[in-house]
């Protein structure tokens, strides 16, 4: 079994490092194909209406510093959760970092490093296409961090159970990076379904963390920890984050509105956790790091986001 782990890691990184080569330094080989025109007919949808916008600008901030601001921000902190998993968990106040927490931490790092780096590369105005540079996230962030998992790289202990999801994680993480970096003739749907696939999978954990982790493999009665749970509700929020990101650009979105819309299910987490069912209190995180995420992220969603009145009164003619 563990000769053709190995044999389908070394195949699913291969296939994942080529779309490297194949994109050619992210730089467009054509135009990106989601198409951001929308029909003046009376049929028009108030969701085209509101895509077609190209940014929000109703918050305080100017639209681009903000961009750059929280792409930067995301960036450093995935980097951190990455390098010390257990040292960022330990910051806001977490206690009893179980291997599975620390091992948690460290897969919901990679999630948020997709976003940060695609959000980086399209705001800091390097030449790549939206797709282009998910494709680039998704490869540096969720595919590397599978195969070092499955390379048993881990916490000891932390992922037992979750051998097969995390060789279907890689699968499906691959053959999407893939398809984005490559500029498939199917690179946009697959980032649809990719970004379905995300909310389905993130609104699960920040919901139901003990289903989400029986689903997933793992054994969420030994693992009944509030350290556990917590980290797994974060993991659904950030992952919920990337796949409204994903779907936002898919569907033509501009990426100032994509990244505002994507803080949106961060927020109501954090919300709910924080102000409605105490879910962060009883785990003992402290109050300061989560009221500064709240601020942050009202703030950004409003600037990113919310479009001003005559920006929308001009999009409907």
């Amino acid at each position: 079994m563990t000769f053709f782990k190995s044999i389908a890691v070394a195949l699913l990184a291969v296939a994942g490092l080529s779309s490297v080569a194949a994109s050619a330094a992210l730089v467009p080989r054509h135009r990106h194909r989601v198409s951001t025109s929308t029909s003046t007919s009376p049929s028009s949808s108030f969701l085209a209406q509101s895509l077609s916008i190209p940014r929000g600008g109703a918050g305080p901030l100017p639209v681009d510093d903000t961009a750059k601001a929280v792409s930067a921000l995301y960036l450093t902190h995935a980097l951190y959760q990455k390098l010390a998993p257990a040292k960022s968990a330990e910051a806001y106040g977490l206690g009893d970092i179980t291997p599975r927490a620390e091992w948690f931490s460290e897969f919901n790092s990679e999630v948020n490093l997709a976003l940060g780096i695609a959000s980086t590369l399209l705001f800091w105005k390097t030449p790549s296409t939206p797709e282009r540079a998910v494709g680039a996230g998704l490869l540096l962030g969720p595919v590397l961090g599978n195969v070092k998992s499955l390379l048993n790289d881990t916490p000891e202990g932390s992922a037992e159970g979750f051998e097969k999801t995390q060789l279907l994680n890689l699968a499906v993480n691959t053959a999407t990076a893939h398809a984005l970096l490559t500029g498939a003739d199917y690179a946009n749907t697959a980032l649809k379904v990719y970004a379905a696939w995300l909310v389905a999978n993130g609104v699960l954990c920040a919901l139901s963390p003990s289903k989400a982790i029986e689903l997933w493999g793992g054994d969420a009665e030994s693992t009944s920890s509030e350290t556990d749970s917590v980290l797994t509700r974060v993991v659904g929020q950030d992952t919920a984050a990337l796949g409204t990101f994903c779907g936002a650009i898919a569907l033509g979105c501009s990426p100032e509105k994509a990244l505002g819309y994507a803080l949106v299910p961060i927020l109501a987490n954090i919300v709910k956790c924080q102000f409605v069912d105490d879910t962060f209190g009883e785990a003992g995180i402290k109050d300061g790091p989560i009221l500064g995420w709240v601020v942050t992220l009202l703030v950004s969603v409003v600037t990113l986001a919310v479009e001003l009145p005559e920006a929308a009164a001009s999009a409907a003619e």
